[in-house]
């Protein structure tokens, strides 16, 4: 019974009568639709949208603020790396600095050491010739004072003997107390001394060279 009222009803699924259901069925649902859309956007979308925008602007605050904080740390980079540049020269200039006065300083020292030197030897030099002089003033004076004493000595031996020769006795030949002529006497001690003087000196110059050599 049920298959034939099923069988029979689909046979009149296109009937005037079924179609003009459908047709408000359609129309009703469609309103439906319309409603709910109306509703959901009265009182769904707006806040919705108005969220949206708010965190929309919310996120672009939010990028803006990380890129005003991304700009400035961009900058201080930039302003910590001019500084350490500034620093880097700097110390680049001291160095340069020092090193130029520690050359400068360098050359004034070796100069100041040279000069020094230099005044070292000169005084050195100085102190040896003087001594060399005054080493043969008192071999000469040595010299002069034993051939003084030697010509003493033989004048007196002379005289003493009686064998003075006539150029340092005075007198007639008759005279048996015979005089010495001082002058004499003296221009031959003043002789024999030159010859002493002259004997000492040559002597003195050929020991110098053993004597530095010492």
């Amino acid at each position: 019974m049920n298959f034939l009222i099923l069988a029979d009803t689909g046979s009149n699924v296109f009937s005037p009568e079924n179609m003009a259901g459908y047709f408000a069925t359609a129309i009703v649902t469609i309103i439906g639709f319309i409603i709910t859309v109306v509703i959901l956007k009265k009182l769904l979308y707006k806040p919705v949208l108005k969220v949206v925008h708010k965190r929309q602007a919310q996120v672009e605050e939010q990028l803006k603020q990380a890129q005003e904080v991304s700009d400035a740390v961009e900058g201080r980079e930039k302003q910590v790396q001019a500084q350490m540049d500034e620093a880097k020269e700097k110390v680049r200039l001291l160095l340069a600095t020092a090193q130029k006065q520690a050359e400068q300083q360098k050359q004034t020292i070796v100069a100041e050491a040279e000069a020094e030197a230099e005044r070292i030897i000169e005084r050195s030099n100085k102190e040896a010739a003087r001594r060399r002089d005054l080493e043969d003033e008192l071999i000469y004076t040595e010299a002069v004072k034993l051939a003084v004493a030697t010509v003493k000595k033989y004048i007196v031996a002379e005289v003493r003997a009686g064998v003075a020769p006539a150029a340092v006795i005075v007198g007639n030949a008759s005279d048996a107390n015979a005089q010495l002529d001082e002058a004499a006497i003296s221009a031959k001690m003043a002789a024999l001394v030159k010859q002493e003087q002259a004997a000492a000196v040559d002597n003195a110059e050929g020991a110098a060279p053993t004597d530095e050599e010492g």
